[in-house]
C-alpha cells in the first residue's frame, strides 16, 4: 500500500516467469475455448507491454484486466454471465 518493495516484488515476478523451462507441448490438456482465452490474454498482454513505453497507465490497466478476465474464466475465479450460459448449454440439468 506504501509502495514499500515494488521493485523486489516486480524483480521477484520476472524472476518466476522468464526463468522458467518452456516446453513445446502444453503440459496440460486444453479445449477450444481455453484455447481461444489463452490467446486473447496474450494479445492484451501483449498490448500493455506496447503502451507500457507511452505511459498511457488507463489503456495498460485496461488490457491487464481484460487479460485477467479471460483467465478467470478458465480457472473459475470469475463469475461472467457468460460462463454460466457455457455451463447450462453443455450440461442437461433436470428440474
Amino acid at each position: 500500500m506504501t509502495g514499500t518493495g515494488l521493485d523486489a516484488l516486480y524483480d521477484a515476478v520476472e524472476r518466476a516467469v522468464w526463468q522458467r523451462p518452456h516446453t513445446e507441448e502444453p503440459e496440460i490438456a486444453i479445449n477450444s475455448r481455453h484455447v481461444t482465452l489463452l490467446q486473447s490474454a496474450n494479445d492484451h498482454l501483449l498490448d500493455a507491454v506496447r503502451m507500457c513505453e507511452t505511459d498511457d497507465f488507463e489503456l495498460i490497466a485496461t488490457d491487464i484486466r481484460a487479460a485477467l478476465d479471460g483467465l478467470g474464466r478458465i480457472t473459475g475465479r470469475t463469475m461472467q454471465p457468460d460462463i454460466l450460459d457455457n455451463i447450462f448449454s453443455k450440461f442437461c440439468i433436470g428440474k
